[in-house]
């Protein structure tokens, strides 16, 4: 009985070792085979057949997963940008608990392995010590600044993440590599991307016309990194109430049009109720689209006027849909809501119906959350 005991302890301990590796341990978000993540047997296998094997194998998995990928339970291997001279050596200096792989003759990448402490100095150490490996990173990368930030966020316990966003100087010009977005990603851990890679766009930064275009542009290459229906995404982008725009802040004069017989037209923003406000079109990413909206009409006007995130499954079937793309079939509206008005609300479009669900709809509300109160309005 003893015996039985005995295994049935092991095969239930190596059980929640599987679940706790896969879904629970600080690297489970990284990219590379489930098989590797779950047990070091994989290593072993292929160390098994000789020197080199293993590595060879690295190589593989770089080719499927990209320049990041998990390839123990403990371990993450990332790839060199074509051209690096430096040894990873110099990269972990000074840290006891790493070790760095040497580069094999020809090999443009670098291998982080942990010592095998256990589980609890591997948590904390990824915690501790990640931030002085990625800053080397960025000092020697400069093309790279913005994915090693998000790495390291993305190793940040709940409470760094919250209270640490991507300063100037970790981010450097964060442009080039801000559309990236972790491949074979949950929706939810796009959107989470997504956030952070928002947060760092508009660090320093709170006019909506600049912030707003960067976010449409985010927007629309996080829908196209996920599997359908969010890679149908045709439209993505921003209406704002007319007011907000800076060219109609206070009443103005415009040219006369052409025969026209005053000297000027004064356009005035001072609505006599609120089913006169209009939306106008603002920063997008997609077809041309319908110039204004007036509050209460179609799923946009409604959402705005509504003050609520709508979730229209076939567009087809909303009253009163305005079709600016005869092509979108599903859609979502989230208002951006400031001191209880409406100001902007978040258009996107799918070409599929139900396209969008309740993750989308937490998600971007965040969103919304984040754009009204880190904008000026």
């Amino acid at each position: 009985m003893l015996v039985y005991f005995l295994l049935g302890s092991a095969v239930a301990y190596s059980l929640v070792m599987i679940i706790y590796r896969l879904h629970f341990h600080k690297l489970s978000r990284f990219p590379g085979p489930r098989l590797a993540a779950a047990t070091v047997l994989y290593e072993i296998y292929f160390s098994a057949w000789g020197p080199g094997i293993f590595e060879y194998e690295i190589d593989n998995m770089h080719r499927k997963f990209g320049p990041v990928v998990r390839i123990t339970p403990d371990e993450i291997h990332i790839q060199e940008p074509v051209g690096t001279s430096s040894n990873s050596d110099g990269w972990v200096k000074g840290t006891r608990e790493l070790e760095s792989g040497h580069c094999r003759p020809g090999s443009k990448a670098h291998s982080f392995q942990y010592k095998r402490p256990s589980i609890s100095r591997v948590l904390s150490l990824l915690r501790v010590e990640v931030n002085h490996i990625v800053n080397n990173l960025i000092e020697k990368h400069q093309v790279h600044r913005m994915f090693s930030s998000r790495l390291r966020l993305f190793l940040a316990s709940p409470s760094e993440k919250k209270v640490q966003p991507i300063s100037e100087n970790e981010g450097g010009d964060p442009h080039a590599d801000s559309s990236y977005f972790m491949p074979d990603s949950s929706k939810a851990d796009i959107y989470e991307q997504l956030l952070l890679s928002t947060q760092g766009l508009l660090n320093g930064q709170r006019n909506w016309v600049s912030n707003l275009s960067n976010v449409a542009s985010l927007l629309w290459h996080a829908y196209s990194s996920l599997p359908a229906p969010s890679s149908s995404v045709n439209w993505a982008g921003f209406y704002i109430r007319d007011d907000k725009f800076p060219a109609l802040a206070s009443p103005v004069s415009s040219p006369p049009l052409p025969g026209a017989p005053s000297s000027g037209v004064t356009i005035s923003t001072t609505y006599s109720s609120s089913e006169n406000q209009l939306l106008l079109l603002g920063p997008f990413q997609g077809k041309p689209a319908c110039q204004q909206i007036r509050f209460g009409k179609g799923v946009c006007g409604t959402a705005a006027a509504k003050q609520e995130t709508i979730i229209v499954p076939d567009v087809l079937t909303f009253p009163g849909h305005i079709a600016c793309d005869a092509e979108s079939r599903s859609e979502i509206v989230v208002p951006i809501l400031v001191n209880g008005e409406t100001v902007a609300i978040i258009d996107i479009d799918c070409t599929v119906p139900s396209g969008f669900d309740d993750v989308d709809k937490k998600y971007l509300e965040k969103l919304a959350t984040f754009l009204a109160e880190n904008c000026d309005w």
